[in-house]
């Protein structure tokens, strides 16, 4: 076997460690007159380790599929014994490298005499390489029909081997759809400048593929789950659309949904990257999820929480008081259409009547209180007595498994109008789940009108980024809970009988619940000490009742009717 040639590198030496980003190798120019080979690039700023730098001779590729010429030499299949000589014109080993502050380097060859650029690989880290093939770069800029760029990209092996996954998951019909936007894509952009460039533009449109493809909430999410690998779950939108983190019990419905893939679909040929999309994703998602809500409760939230709404420009809202935000959120929902900007939902916000309703808005229950005192409250009082909230008649519910209930059919149906409550699903309520203590809270919170976004809680227990706090600290504030012995309020715990009744005890009496007279309930004894005269209270006042005549069950587990019917009669004042 003949030796290796091998050339000088000039490169001043620097102790540090060698870094490589996604593409080590930007730009190789040669100067025929001086017989140097310059490379450049900006990632050898990272990996730790030897880089391996090796240049092919005229002639030599690393794959056979670069060439339609079977005379070139191809490295994966090259014989020395057949071939007579090494097809590697330089190979050198990098240990060190200057950088320039912006991260950038310069590798320069003396005595190169080739009369075209080479075929270069990096090789880093464990088993990563990275190619450069000018030959490759000009086939697939000099493509001017989706068939000729379609041979000229996976005639490369490396594009090939780094998009194989991608491109995988592409039907026929698909794959016909992807070539044609990335030569799109190329006329528009201009040419490509490498092969790093033209991967991530292959990945790019081979997800801009779902979304031309997408008829529907399944196909349009799933393009969704593939645009997360470019940081659509960085806006808290997101969240809004699924239904998750803080938004988790404030997902869009339906028609929100439908209304914002419709005009998503109408302009999808506009977009000319994922991000772009993604910017105007995240602003549309609030946009509608503010517009035809079920509740103003809703609206309110998406205006506190949103990431997508400058909080400083929207510090008059956030000042005011929940009553204030309410109306204003309300007038936000009843807007005769979705809000063209960001901007102008900013700006009708800050310009709303937070003192006045439009005429016609208030359409209040049957079953509200007017506003009076409940009986045994006095002054003093913890909480002052809110009326039922008034909102604007919803469509009649939908849940069709509440017949096993009939008796809490009324209370389900009036929370759920006032967007208090949710089911489930768009049909199912599920009426004899189990409700948590921090999901009871909820209801309640929402219910008497006592939310806190500045409330704080105490307990051990309560994360202050999860979606259950600023319900749990407006409730600790208001003294309607005082946790457990240990410090923890009991997250994630079912909510017991004789817990709900304290607790609805404490907010009807204004926190002066009167001692119980002697239980009638059987199954007395069995209530705790500290819950007796809770118990006593809210069953003199008819807003909770036993299991049976004769059985109160304080240790059973509270399902999602009984909350519900609990939580009615305490606010409508029955």
């Amino acid at each position: 076997m003949k030796k290796m040639r091998f050339c000088v590198l000039m490169l001043l030496l620097l102790n540090l460690p060698i870094l490589v980003s996604a593409a080590p190798i930007d730009t190789v120019t040669m100067d025929t007159e001086n017989k140097t080979l310059t490379i450049c690039g900006t990632g050898l700023t990272g990996v730790s380790g030897m880089v391996t730098l090796e240049v092919l001779k005229d002639g030599a590729a690393w794959r056979r599929e670069l060439s339609e010429d079977p005379s070139v030499l191809c490295v994966d299949e090259f014989d020395v014994e057949r071939e007579g000589d090494s097809i590697l014109n330089y190979l050198c080993f990098l240990d060190t490298v200057v950088l320039d502050e912006d991260g950038s380097y310069e590798v320069v060859v003396h005595g190169y005499e080739q009369t075209s650029l080479p075929e270069i690989r990096v090789s880093y880290g464990k088993n990563q390489m990275f190619y450069y093939s000018q030959r490759s770069i000009n086939s697939i800029n000099d493509s001017v029909t989706a068939e000729e760029l379609k041979a000229s990209v996976l005639a490369d092996a490396y594009i090939v081997e780094q998009c194989k996954t991608q491109y995988d998951t592409l039907s026929e019909q698909e794959q016909e759809i992807f070539w044609g936007l990335l030569l799109a894509y190329k006329q528009k952009a201009g040419n490509f400048s490498d092969l790093q460039q033209v991967i991530d533009s292959f990945k790019e449109q081979v997800c801009f593929v779902k979304l031309h493809g997408a008829e529907d909430q399944e196909s349009f999410d799933a393009f969704l789950a593939q645009c997360e690998a470019y940081g659509i779950a960085e806006s808290n939108s997101y969240d809004l659309y699924r239904g998750s983190g803080v938004f988790e019990d404030g997902q869009m419905c339906t028609a929100q949904k439908d209304a914002l893939l419709e005009e998503i679909l109408e302009n999808k040929t506009k977009y000319s990257s994922i991000r772009e999309f993604i910017e105007e994703f995240w602003d549309l998602t609030v946009l509608y999820a503010c517009h035809n809500n079920d509740s103003k409760y809703s609206v309110r939230q998406i205006l506190i929480e949103s990431d997508r709404l400058d909080q400083e420009a929207l510090s008059d809202f956030l000042g005011k008081n929940s009553t204030q935000q309410l109306e204003i959120s309300l007038q936000i929902n009843l807007h005769s259409s979705r809000y063209g900007s960001i901007s102008e939902l900013i700006n009708a916000v800050l310009n709303a009547d937070s003192e006045k309703e439009s005429e016609g808005n208030r359409g209040g229950s049957s079953g509200s209180s007017g506003g009076g005192s409940k009986t045994g409250q006095t002054a003093g009082a913890v909480i002052v007595d809110t009326p039922f909230p008034d909102v604007p008649e919803a469509n009649e519910p939908v849940f069709e498994d509440l017949d096993s209930v009939a008796w809490a059919k009324e209370a389900v149906n009036e929370l759920w109008k006032k967007g208090i409550i949710s089911g489930r699903d768009e049909s199912h309520f599920a009426p004899l789940d189990a409700i948590t203590r921090e999901e009871f809270i909820k209801l309640l919170v929402l219910a008497v009108d006592c939310y806190d976004e500045k409330a704080e809680s105490t307990f051990v227990d309560t994360e202050e980024t999860a979606w259950y706090y600023p319900y749990i600290a407006s409730a600790q504030k208001n003294g309607l809970v005082e946790g457990t012995d240990d410090g923890s309020f009991g997250v994630g715990r079912p909510i017991s009988r004789q817990e709900m009744a304290v607790i609805l005890a404490r907010y009807a009496s204004g926190g002066q619940i009167s001692p119980a007279e002697t239980l009638s309930f059987a199954d007395a004894s069995s209530i705790s000490s500290w819950a007796k005269d809770a118990v006593g209270y809210v069953q003199e006042h008819g807003i909770m009742v036993g299991v049976s005549e004769t059985i109160f069950d304080p240790l059973s587990e509270v399902n999602r009717a009984q909350a519900a019917k609990a939580i009615y009669e305490i606010v409508s004042g029955r």
